[in-house]
């Protein structure tokens, strides 16, 4: 009979075995790194006395997910897994906290940009008034004289609002 192949791209189940060790490896480093030390070991770690390690990534200590045996620790993993949810809160709300202090003075900061412009802008409306009621009384618009002399600028004065 012909080859069978069992996965559509041909590699079969082999290659998932082959990489199962590396994964395991992660999952372990990944629960002694992000997680914490349980204070009653499980019974493996206690009779390697070993430090035992659990994050909410897995049902197993660190020790055990890299011997790939059962862990006896899952009444302290229960427990532990609520200290490692409220310490992952602690930390969210910690970094939001430090995220929205960050935010709120670059807010500030914009806002004191924002009414110091408005202060000029409204210094230059001013003086634009003040140049206008300026030109107006020198120059009505309906004098002669201005549309004689400039008939551009007359144009633009007229219809400048």
């Amino acid at each position: 009979m012909g080859k069978r192949i069992t996965s559509p791209s041909g590699l079969g189940s082999s290659s998932r075995k082959r990489n199962k060790p590396d994964e395991i490896r992660r999952l372990a480093l990944a629960v002694e790194t992000e997680g914490f030390l349980l204070p009653r070991p499980c019974d493996s770690c206690h009779c390697k006395n070993i430090p035992c390690f659990y994050s909410g990534r897995s049902t197993k200590c660190s020790a055990c997910i890299l011997s790939r045996q059962s862990c006896s620790a899952i009444v302290d993993i229960q427990q532990a897994l609520s200290v490692s949810d409220v310490r992952h809160i602690n930390s969210r709300i910690s970094s939001s906290e430090a995220e929205i202090d960050r935010l709120l003075s670059t807010l500030d900061s914009q806002l004191e940009s924002m009414s110091s412009n408005i202060s000029l802008f409204r210094e230059e409306r001013s003086q634009l008034l003040d140049l206008r009621a300026r030109k107006e009384s020198k120059f009505p618009a309906s004098s002669p004289e201005v549309i004689f002399c400039c008939p551009f600028l007359s144009t633009i004065l007229l219809t400048f609002p």
